[in-house]
């Protein structure tokens, strides 16, 4: 779809049968997860994989610093 970051490519989850099922790409991802939730609703997701950042296909960014104590900070980024 025409909101990647690299508008040439689509991210995808290749889960462990992807061979036989196929990818997951992350238009299905929102369009399962993201588009039903309710106006005000609040997802937390979790992604633990290389560059999962727009993972969920989401028009914004969460960026968050990486040092580990008490107080870091955060900030969101429009795409």
């Amino acid at each position: 779809n025409m909101n990647e970051i690299d508008h040439r490519y689509d991210n995808a989850i290749c889960p462990v049968d992807y061979e036989q099922k196929g990818k997951i790409l992350n238009d299905e991802i929102n369009a399962t997860i993201v588009r039903p939730l309710p106006f005000g609703a609040k997802l937390h997701a979790i992604i633990d994989a290389c560059h999962s950042g727009n993972v969920l296909d989401l028009s914004f960014v969460c960026k968050m610093n990486r040092v580990l104590h008490m107080g870091g900070s955060y900030k969101f980024k429009n795409l």
